[in-house]
């Protein structure tokens, strides 16, 4: 995955502290841009210990941040 890449968030990662909207947007299956990834120096410790990638994303108008587990490209 890279920016300006189409992802949508998967369904079975999704975690009961997500929000309403973030969870239909998964089961709608409503694609995601990729804005960036961030680097390590600005990414979360949790990252660090995952050694997992972290991107920006955008759907909507609005910007999240979102671990590399919880994308897919699938489905688009």
């Amino acid at each position: 995955m890279k920016a300006g890449d189409l992802v949508r968030f998967k369904v079975s990662a999704l975690h009961p502290d997500h929000t309403r909207w973030l969870r239909c947007c998964a089961k709608n299956r409503i694609p995601m841009l990729i804005v960036q990834e961030f680097d390590s120096n600005v990414i979360p410790v949790e990252a660090h210990l995952l050694e997992e990638r972290v991107f920006e994303i955008v759907c909507e108008g609005i910007f999240l941040h979102a671990f590399e587990y919880e994308l897919t490209k699938r489905g688009l």
